[in-house]
């Protein structure tokens, strides 16, 4: 971003940056560049990851539809965006931000990308004694032990923790609760990050009092 905001011709530079982000960060799947002048959005640069497109027996249109919520009006308000992009295919996380501002404060381009979940979802994919997974502030599933919740886009709509979490003014909380469906009682904590995803972990109290009760008899 940097190096675009001090370039006099952004543009002129994007394919080169999109192709280097693509080769160099074995994340990344696929980078969007686009500019905005006098209402009218033009594409400078895109790139995709061919490798990534054959393993996954993708089209780069089959790709870039996935990312449909990705909104470039609201990205080009000054909004970052961040959602679950994947398909029944493969994880997919999709990410839009401004990156260069005119001297009038509008944003004049933004980059659109789509990188691998891989890294997210391996720190979340052992479930242990608690469980801990990766939403955002509707409930939808990001990172999640169970995969088919992160490629189905699971909206985890009645936990009491994730309620809680996406209407906190607070970015930590933490908190006991009975849980209807398993008609038992969990503690639980979450942690929101700056793109505002929530990191919720949560334990049955059975489990975790347990070594107190074995120590009371």
């Amino acid at each position: 971003a940097q190096t675009l905001e001090n370039s006099p011709a952004p543009e002129e530079s994007a394919q080169k940056i999109a192709d280097v982000v693509i080769s160099e960060d074995l994340d990344f799947v696929s980078f969007t560049l686009l500019s905005s002048e006098n209402n009218q959005v033009r594409q400078n640069a895109q790139v995709f990851k061919k490798s990534y497109l054959q393993e996954h027996q993708m089209t780069e249109k089959e790709l870039a539809d996935l990312r449909v919520e990705l909104i470039p009006a609201k990205i080009f308000r000054g909004e970052i965006m961040l959602i679950n992009s994947s398909s029944p295919k493969t994880p997919l996380l999709s990410l839009g931000v401004p990156i260069v501002k005119n001297d009038a404060g509008q944003v004049t381009h933004i980059a659109m990308a789509d990188f691998k979940l891989d890294r997210v979802s391996a720190a979340f994919a052992k479930k242990g004694v608690r469980e801990h997974f990766l939403v955002d502030s509707m409930g939808r599933v990001f990172a999640h032990f169970d995969e088919s919740f992160v490629l189905q886009k699971k909206v985890i709509k009645f936990n009491e923790l994730v309620s809680q979490a996406v209407r906190s003014p607070v970015n930590y909380g933490q908190t006991k609760y009975y849980d209807s469906e398993s008609k038992q009682w969990f503690f639980g904590a979450f942690a929101r990050n700056p793109l505002g995803l929530y990191a919720i972990v949560q334990a049955p109290q059975k489990v975790i009092l347990e070594p107190a009760e074995v120590l009371r008899r």
